[in-house]
């Protein structure tokens, strides 16, 4: 059985539930979060919560582009 797991994740309830069950069942977790630019505050906000809670830090990665998708949009 494999001992690592890498959890997408977006920070809505039901990836969050996965990471909870994924670190209950694998010796090593690594959550990655997929930055659109198109994100709301809150959203980053509780990426960092829960990062401090969980001691584990988040992979986040962003599109590169220098801009978000609402400015695109515009």
């Amino acid at each position: 059985m494999p001992t690592e797991a890498i959890v997408a994740y977006s920070g809505g309830k039901d990836s969050t539930a996965t990471l909870l069950w994924a670190l209950e069942r694998y010796q090593k977790v690594i959550p990655v979060f997929c930055d659109t630019g198109a994100e709301w505050p809150e959203t980053y906000q509780y990426l960092d919560f829960v990062e401090a809670n969980l001691n584990l830090p988040i992979v986040r990665l962003q599109h590169g582009r220098g801009w978000g998708l609402f400015e695109w949009i515009q």
